[in-house]
């Protein structure tokens, strides 16, 4: 099958129609963007453009059904266009169905072979599927489309990562690091493929990373993944208190409000914080927070008043390296005796250790060492099966601290 030649351009509709269109875009706008293209769609119901930026706008709403529905009107009026079963495909790889997404790409570039974000964009969906050879085949298509599109040399480095193909990731994030050396992701993966001990990954790193997975964040971490540790921890602070209510608990790195969801019944009071935007949008949806803030852990710990009973890190310390500060600000700056509940990638060394996955693993001499440093007193410690991670458990580390009466 051949794509009609179509451009979008030729489209005819009035200057100011494609004028507060592409300014909407720009400015990010997507609210007012999909309230004008549902006006103006009511004059110009054969418009390809005003569809395609109403689908585009509810994706970034996260209104999914409906971006589906705008770029299914998109292809009623013209089948033979490929960025729309991109689109498409897109929309339903936002909701985790990466065999559907992967037939719209397929579509896709079987209308146009040089269609670069269906190349792309299917490998993402293969990866996210752990099928890492046939997302390297469409990275690399992509690549021979686009030779300097850095995220396409990341993900492909990322798949030669989880394929055991080190030598080959560190050639492809240097590839992307030599494109834009101020690449934050493609920096922080070659320090851990090269073995380098770091204190932290850049904010940024953790920002676009749990911003990139907030929609599809749950799914793969609960479905495909099998994590279970925020119903732990919320059974360990439930049986301490022996089911009566917690004041005050502060989710540190809340996510999406997956710890929150457990706790929610047990605490007066629940305050969340995380780095990702995404991911808050997420957790703010489920109504279970008296407060969300989005800042970096450390730098709210500094800036906030501290008057919890309870402060909780589930699967969050895979993205500090270097905990001291974390811990001097809690025992620090609380007048009161605080419980620290947190969990850890485990290992059996004596410190913290930066991975080859970019996450960080810390071991329970480790965290004694802080415990005497900063006035705490581990009363819980017990090793769990965390997560898969590709076709094993990783061990994590639960612990359970209370910070010293001053």
């Amino acid at each position: 099958m051949e794509s009609k030649s179509y451009n979008l351009a030729q489209e005819e509709l009035p200057r100011w129609i494609n004028t507060t269109l592409g300014e909407l875009t720009i400015q990010g706008k997507f609210l007012e963007l999909s309230e004008f293209c549902e006006q103006v769609i009511q004059e110009y119901p054969n418009s390809i453009i005003i569809w395609n930026n109403l689908g585009n706008a509810y994706r970034q709403l996260q209104k999914f059904a409906e971006a589906s529905n705008a770029f299914r009107k998109l292809l009623a009026l013209n089948p033979t266009l490929s960025d729309g079963h991109s689109n498409l495909g897109a929309t339903f790889q936002d909701i985790s169905a990466f065999n559907i997404a992967i037939e719209c790409y397929k579509t896709a570039i079987c209308l146009d072979s040089k269609n670069l974000n269906a190349h792309y964009n299917m490998g993402l969906a293969l990866k996210s599927q752990g099928k890492y050879r046939d997302a390297i085949i469409c990275f690399n298509r992509a690549l021979v489309l686009k030779n300097d599109f850095v995220e396409a040399h990341c993900n492909l480095a990322d798949a030669y990562r989880c394929e055991g193909r080190l030598a080959e990731a560190k050639e492809a994030f240097n590839k992307a690091f030599s494109i834009q050396p101020d690449n934050v992701f493609a920096k922080h993966m070659l320090d851990a493929l090269k073995g380098q001990k770091t204190k932290s990954p850049p904010d940024q790193f953790v920002e676009q990373l749990f911003d990139q997975y907030a929609p599809t964040f749950e799914y793969e971490l609960v479905e495909k993944l099998r994590y279970d540790l925020p119903p732990i921890l919320g059974e360990l602070i439930v049986n301490r208190v022996d089911g009566k209510v917690v004041d005050s608990v502060l989710d540190m790195g809340c996510g999406t409000g997956l710890f929150g969801a457990e706790i929610r019944s047990f605490c007066r009071t629940l305050e969340g914080v995380d780095i990702s935007k995404q991911m808050l949008q997420v957790a703010e949806h489920k109504n279970i927070y008296d407060k969300l803030t989005h800042k970096n852990i450390r730098d709210f710990l500094s800036e906030a008043e501290l008057n919890h009973d309870y402060f909780v890190a589930a699967d969050v310390f895979e993205y500090v390296g270097d905990l001291s500060e974390i811990f001097n600000l809690i025992s620090s700056k609380t007048q009161k005796r605080v419980t620290f509940i947190f969990s850890t990638e485990h290992i059996d060394t004596f410190d913290y250790r930066l991975e080859n996955t970019g996450r960080y693993s810390h071991s329970k001499p480790y965290i004694e060492k802080l415990c005497c440093e900063f006035g705490y007193t581990l009363s819980h410690f017990e090793i769990i099966k965390l997560r898969k991670e590709m076709h094993s458990f990783l061990d994590g580390g639960v612990y359970i601290l209370e910070s010293k009466v001053a």
